[in-house]
C-alpha cells in the first residue's frame, strides 16, 4: 500500500465524500489541524502579548521557513511567509519598479490571483497588460510566448507553473530563459505546484515564485509563501511596510529605515504563529512522504481517469502533454454548474467549476491520498451524466 493511503483515516473529509478538489483547498489531516490548534492554545495560555511569547512567534515562522525552503529548492533568506498566492503576487506588483508604459505579459488562462492585480494596475494607468495563449504542448507554448515577446518590450512575465484550469504543467525553465533573453523578469504562480508536483524553485529560473500551502500541501487556510530570488530583493521597495520590515522597530523615528536584508521584510504586522505551526507540520508531512512519490501516485490516478474517459459518450476530456495531477472536462450538453451539483447530490463527489477556460469546464484534481475505487466511482458518475446528456 502506498504510504499516502495510510493517511486516509486521519483526513476527516474523506469519510463523508469522494474528495477530488485538492486544487481548490487541501483536506487537512488531523495531525496538521492539531498542530495548528495546539499552537494557538499554547500561545494564549502563555500570555499572547508577553514579550518573550509574542516574539517567539517569529521563531515559529523561521523554523517553517527553513524546512519549506529545503522542500522547494529555495534559500531561507529568499522566502517570505504570507497568506496566499494572491497576496504574494500583489506584493510583487506594488513593489516592482515599473515605469510608465511598462508591459506585463500573462497567459489568457490565469487564475484571478494572477490576472486581477495586473488588470487593475492597467486600469489605474500604471502598466499595460498583454495576453497570450499557451498551447497544448510545450513547443506550442514556447512558440506563442516567443511571438508575444517579439511584439514589443516586456517588463515582467507573470504566468502559472501549473495552469489552474487545465492542470497542464508549463515548461517553466524554458519559459524563464526565453523571457530573460527578451529582457523580462519572471514571476511564477505556483499555487497548483508544490505538493502536487516536485518543485525546485532555482531550476525554474524564475525571479519570483508564489505558492500556497493550503492546497496540495494540506496546510491550514492562510498559509502561503513568496520567494524573491537574487538581486531582486535589493531592488524592490517592500510595500506594504511596517513593524517587521526593518532591522529595528526604532528605525524611522530619528534615523533612516534599515530594511531587513531578507525576504522576511515582507512579513509586516502581527502574525498568527499558529498558522505557521500548522503549515510547518504540513511541510514535515510532505517531506516524509516525498514529493516524487506523491506525484507518481497522483499521476497514476490521473491516468486511470483519463483512460476511463476515452470514448465516453457525451463527454469531452481536455488533455495535453505535461498534465499535472488535474483533469478538466466538459459535458457539452450540460452547464458546468449542473455537473458539479449533480455529482455532489447523487454521489457526494466534490469537484470544481473552471472559469479560467473558454468555454467553461469542470476540473477533477487527484491527490496521492485518493484511491482507485474513488477514481472508478468518479468515472461511473461522469458516464451516467454523459449518457443522460446524450440521450434524445
Amino acid at each position: 500500500m502506498h504510504p499516502a493511503l495510510a493517511l486516509r483515516p486521519d483526513i476527516p473529509a474523506l469519510a463523508s465524500q469522494t474528495y477530488l478538489n485538492w486544487g481548490t483547498l487541501g483536506a487537512s489531516p488531523n495531525r496538521v489541524t492539531d498542530a495548528f490548534i495546539a499552537a494557538y492554545r499554547d500561545w494564549q495560555a502563555a500570555g499572547p502579548g508577553r514579550p518573550s511569547v509574542y516574539l517567539g512567534q517569529r521563531e515559529i515562522r523561521n523554523s517553517l521557513r527553513t524546512d519549506l525552503a529545503a522542500l522547494i529548492g529555495a534559500r531561507p533568506e529568499e522566502l517570505a511567509i504570507v497568506r496566499n498566492v494572491t497576496e504574494a503576487i500583489a506584493l510583487i506588483a506594488v513593489s516592482f519598479p515599473f515605469a510608465s508604459g511598462d508591459v506585463v505579459l500573462v497567459s489568457d488562462q490565469e487564475h484571478p490571483a494572477n490576472l486581477f492585480i495586473w488588470r487593475g494596475l492597467e486600469q489605474a494607468g500604471r502598466i499595460r497588460l498583454r495576453l497570450f495563449a499557451p498551447g497544448s504542448t510545450a513547443q506550442e507554448t514556447l512558440a506563442a510566448l516567443g511571438q508575444a515577446l517579439a511584439e514589443g518590450p516586456v517588463r515582467l512575465l507573470a504566468i502559472s507553473h501549473v495552469l489552474a484550469g487545465s492542470g497542464r504543467v508549463l515548461p517553466v525553465g524554458d519559459i524563464s530563459a526565453l523571457a530573460h533573453r527578451a529582457g523580462a523578469a519572471v514571476l511564477l504562480d505556483g499555487a497548483q505546484a508544490p505538493g502536487a508536483i516536485p518543485v525546485n524553485v532555482e531550476e525554474t529560473g524564475a525571479d519570483f515564485y508564489a505558492l500556497n500551502g493550503h492546497k496540495w500541501m494540506l496546510a491550514p487556510v492562510g498559509s502561503g509563501a513568496l520567494v524573491i530570488r537574487g538581486e531582486w530583493l535589493a531592488r524592490l521597495l517592500p510595500i506594504p511596510m511596517g513593524a517587521g520590515s526593518a532591522s529595528s522597530d526604532e528605525d524611522g523615528r530619528f534615523t533612516p529605515i534599515t530594511f531587513l536584508p531578507t525576504a522576511s521584510r515582507y512579513e509586516t504586522g502581527t502574525h498568527n504563529g499558529s498558522l505557521a505551526a500548522g503549515f510547518h507540520e504540513a511541510v514535515r508531512l510532505q517531506a516524509e512522504l516525498g514529493p516524487v512519490a506523491l506525484y507518481q501516485r497522483a499521476a497514476s490516478l490521473r491516468d486511470r481517469f483519463l483512460i476511463g474517459l476515452e470514448g465516453m459518450a457525451g463527454v469531452a476530456a481536455l488533455s495535453g502533454e505535461h498534465n499535472g495531477t488535474m483533469v478538466a472536462m466538459r459535458i457539452p450538453a450540460l452547464a458546468v454548474e449542473d455537473i458539479v451539483d449533480r455529482l455532489w447530490q447523487r454521489h457526494r463527489l466534490t469537484i470544481r467549476m473552471v472559469h479560467e477556460l473558454r468555454p467553461f469546464a469542470v476540473r477533477f484534481s487527484f491527490a496521492a491520498m485518493n484511491s482507485e475505487e474513488e477514481v472508478d466511482l468518479a468515472l461511473a458518475a461522469v458516464a451516467e451524466l454523459g449518457r443522460e446528456a446524450a440521450s434524445p
